[in-house]
């Protein structure tokens, strides 16, 4: 990860950083992945104390470089509780001060970052609130300024970048939604996306989704017509929008340290995901089969991770490589019905990815795919790919 001081105060060597970034990731496919790899390894898992009812299971949120998984589970009255999967397989609950215990009320993680720090919102019956928690277990609450208390109202927490810095967004009494970052020492901006030469920012609806190192941040936001674009937001506070050829409706869903963003976009018809470059080149794609993809995640590498929905309503998990090639993946017992099927969120550095996947009794279960990596040297633990060009028998 980048420390992003400089790079605030110093755009010039951000815009280097960026093409430097790049080159490398180019580079990196000019040179061609190893020879000998294994096979990637799904891992599902469930968490003490989730209920077995409708969609009551553990949903994985985020995946760090260490293979942290934080995430959320709702017991069998329905109320949701924090969760944090260790790389071996150890789970740890927590539940954030405040929280309500009523349905669907309770501590929702939405990002951890490589230091192990949770951020997050609760529920207390009625109103959200934002939450962190360090890697010792210790919660800080917050609210932004001028949110509301009311039902379907408050802070909500979306992303976390290295430096701790938060992004995410407030409902106020009208239910307007605005943007916030919050800095690691509590310290909160406040912005709104404009919705074009008439400033009217209590008109709009801004929803920060993802940080990146740098402290770009991006989302999309609804315009006066309720017609949603794409932004990106400088870590000096300009703001550039956006939209793929053919939208009519923008989403974006997260952002890596080169400033690549992915999200999908709608035609009228479907959704389809897109990579936009930090030049403003977008490349739009789907997986095989797609009538509805919706790419949730990038890594360092460029490496898009998401789901996609088949003809029969199910959904099925996807990774597209920076070069364009697309992985399909299921999880193990993944239901193949309606709605059914494997959801991932997030994929680390590593290529590691993490989500849930919904069972043929509708009951969420979570899962990590472990990415290919390089055989070592006498392993034998598991065979390795053969590849054409191998010059002798194995």
């Amino acid at each position: 990860m980048t420390n992003s001081t400089l790079f605030d105060r110093f755009p010039m060597l951000r815009v280097g950083r960026d093409a430097a970034m790049l080159c490398l990731m180019l580079c990196s496919l000019a040179l061609g992945a190893p020879r000998h790899t294994d096979a990637p390894t799904i891992i599902t898992f469930d968490v003490p104390d989730a209920g077995v009812g409708l969609r009551q299971g553990p949903y994985g949120v985020d995946i760090n470089t260490a293979g942290v998984i934080a995430g959320y589970y709702y017991d069998a009255a329905s109320i949701g509780h924090g969760f944090l999967r260790l790389p071996h397989g150890a789970i740890i609950t927590f539940d954030s001060p405040g929280a309500g215990t009523g349905p669907f009320a309770g501590t929702f993680p939405s990002s951890i970052n490589d230091a192990g720090t949770i951020a997050g919102f609760y529920v207390n019956n009625r109103s959200f609130h934002g939450f962190v928690r360090d890697p010792h277990g210790a919660i800080t609450l917050f609210d932004v300024p001028g949110a509301g208390t009311d039902a379907f109202e408050g802070t909500s927490v979306e992303s976390i970048n290295p430096e701790g810095v938060i992004t995410g967004f407030y409902t106020n009494f009208s239910e307007w939604a605005h943007g916030y970052r919050r800095s690691p020492h509590g310290a909160i901006t406040t912005f709104d996306v404009l919705p074009g030469p008439f400033p009217t920012p209590t008109a709009v609806f801004t929803y920060p989704k993802s940080i990146n190192a740098a402290g770009t941040i991006t989302g999309f936001y609804y315009d006066i017509m309720s017609i949603a674009h794409g932004f990106l937001r400088s870590p000096r506070g300009g703001i550039t929008k956006f939209d793929p050829p053919g939208s009519v409706h923008t989403e974006a869903a997260s952002i890596n340290v080169a400033g690549v963003i992915t999200g999908y976009y709608g035609d009228g018809v479907q959704s389809h995901g897109y990579a936009r470059f930090p030049h403003g080149m977008i490349v739009t794609f789907d997986p095989p089969d797609s009538i509805s993809t919706s790419p949730q995640s990038i890594n360092s590498a460029g490496t898009i991770t998401g789901y996609y929905q088949d003809a029969n309503f199910a959904f099925h998990g996807f990774q597209r490589a920076l070069n364009g090639a697309i992985t399909t993946f299921d999880a193990p017992n993944a239901g193949t019905g309606t709605n059914q099927g494997t959801y991932p969120s997030s994929i680390n550095s590593e290529g590691a990815i993490t989500g849930y996947f919904v069972d043929a009794n509708s009951i969420t279960h979570g899962f990590v795919l472990e990415p290919n990596r390089p055989c070592r040297p006498g392993e034998k633990a598991r065979p390795c790919e053969k590849h054409d060009d191998d010059k002798e028998d194995r």
